[in-house]
């Protein structure tokens, strides 16, 4: 009776042990999913992070660019309007001066 006893208590002592590597290897397997998680997140971020960087630069040239043409074409409008003014701005004083005074 007494080996029968013992070998379950030896049974019962090695399924414990082999529970407890098992849960060893588990906790040890999900820290190191875990770690494994936090580098993809890291390197998935910069990523992105770098990716956005680049459409930023990309749209301050756009704007950049934008903004010359803007400029451009506000220039040759102000020219025009200095040309039209000193080409008319005598024909325009004295209607605006016919104007009032028939007014």
């Amino acid at each position: 009776m007494d080996t029968v006893v013992n070998k379950l208590l030896d049974v019962d002592r090695d399924a414990r042990r082999i529970l407890d590597d098992a849960q060893q290897y588990y906790d040890k397997t999900m820290e190191e999913i875990e770690a494994e998680k936090k580098k993809m997140i890291a390197y998935f971020e910069e990523k992105e992070r770098k990716h956005l960087e680049g459409v930023k630069e990309s749209e301050d040239g756009n704007v950049s660019s934008e903004n010359q043409n803007i400029q451009k074409r506000y220039s040759a409008l102000t020219e025009k309007l200095n040309a039209a003014f000193e080409k008319s701005h005598a024909e325009w004083e004295n209607e605006l001066f016919e104007r009032c005074v028939r007014a």
